[in-house]
């Protein structure tokens, strides 16, 4: 019963592990798009819309990184 649980518990870390990873890529993704826009001096709406989902892409980072170390795998 053990190693079932050991299989299982290495099977949600790398799940875990990969959701941190898009989402960190995302965001920096997203962080990158805002940069580019800025320099090239894009519509300031258009800025203005992209700070506003890289808020959202930010709030889905933090909340992937506080579930993941909440989680009983990390404890």
């Amino acid at each position: 019963m053990s190693s079932s649980c050991n299989v299982r518990e290495f099977a949600m870390n790398i799940q875990h592990t990969a959701l941190l990873k898009e989402a960190l890529e995302i965001s920096l993704n997203h962080d990158k798009k805002i940069q580019k826009a800025i320099d090239d001096n894009d519509d300031p709406e258009y800025i203005e819309i992209l700070k506003q989902q890289n808020e959202y892409y930010d709030e889905i980072f933090q909340f992937s990184i506080t579930t993941a170390l909440k989680s009983e795998e990390y404890q």
